[in-house]
This record gives structure tokens, sequence and C-alpha cells, in this order.
């Protein structure tokens, strides 16, 4: 009996040892594809590329030196709710 069980356990075992090729062929494939998808092709000549002009450019710095100058209001958190008639 020992035999029998020691001989189903060592299978056992030993099936967990197994490799998975279906899954190791495939490992990395999702980051290969973002990247390839993120990537621009060698044969796409400059003036494709989109421009942002020297206004639009200044315009966009200007806000986004403008949103960090004053921060959002600080609301207590422990207050929210409490005490209000809604």
């Amino acid at each position: 009996m020992k035999t029998i069980l020691l001989s189903a356990l060592t299978v056992s075992l030993l099936a967990a040892c197994s490799t998975t090729p279906r899954w190791d062929k495939r490992f990395g494939e999702a980051v290969r594809e973002s990247t390839q998808a993120q990537a621009l092709p060698p044969t796409v000549p400059e003036a494709a590329l989109p421009a942002l002009d020297g206004t639009s450019a200044e315009h966009a710095m200007q806000r986004y030196h403008d949103a960090s100058k004053q921060p959002p209001p600080v609301t207590n958190v422990f207050n929210i709710g409490v005490g209000t008639d809604q």
C-alpha cells in the first residue's frame, strides 16, 4: 500500500515539473506588440509628422506653468458631508 501511495505521489510531483511550451513560446508577446505599436516606421518622411506651431506651443506651455502656480483648495476629508442639510 505504501508503494502504491508513494508511486502516485511521485508521479503527481513529477507532473508538476513538466514544461509549458505553449506559454513559453509566447512569453513577452504583449510587450513586443506594445513596443511595435508605439514605434514609428522608418519609412515615414519627416514632413508627415504632425507639427505644433510656435504660438500654440507657447500658449500650451504657459497654461502648463500656470496650472502649477495655484494649488487646488484643500478640503478637510474628515468633515465631508457632516452637519450639512443635504
